[in-house]
């Protein structure tokens, strides 16, 4: 706020970005797992359950670009405010690709452990 000089509801503003890149992220994800209905055919209905990773693949870099992005310009009261807070959009966008890879990625081997006859989740409901 001292750099800047903006108030607190104008600092708010800028994580609209992380809101615009997370649905950027959410669109981007749906076109990398659209192979996946394929998949289940070609695997006889039990892909393996790194194929829902390329989300993260994709995330992964953008989240660092972002992150050094916004810790290189946001530092320095020279650069316009809107350098840094558009690079909020990767950041949104890397998390959301990241968070959603690793989501699915776990729900999907937790469902095949929990046919196993030794429980070996510790979190399992019962």
């Amino acid at each position: 706020m001292t750099k800047r000089g903006f108030t607190t509801s104008q600092n708010g503003l800028i994580f609209i970005g992380v809101g615009i890149g997370t649905t950027i992220g959410s669109i981007i994800n749906h076109f990398a797992t659209a192979h996946y209905p394929a998949l289940i055919k070609k695997w006889r209905g039990f892909p393996p359950p790194e194929d829902r990773l390329y989300g993260a693949m994709i995330g992964s870099p953008v989240l660092v670009i972002g992150i050094f992005w916004l810790g290189w310009t946001g530092q320095y009261p020279s650069i316009p405010w809107y350098v840094p807070a558009t690079s909020t959009i990767l950041v949104g966008t890397g998390i959301s690709l990241i968070f959603m890879s690793f989501m699915v990625r776990f729900i999907v081997v937790r469902v095949n452990l929990s046919d196993l006859p030794i429980d070996i989740s510790p979190y399992r409901p019962t």
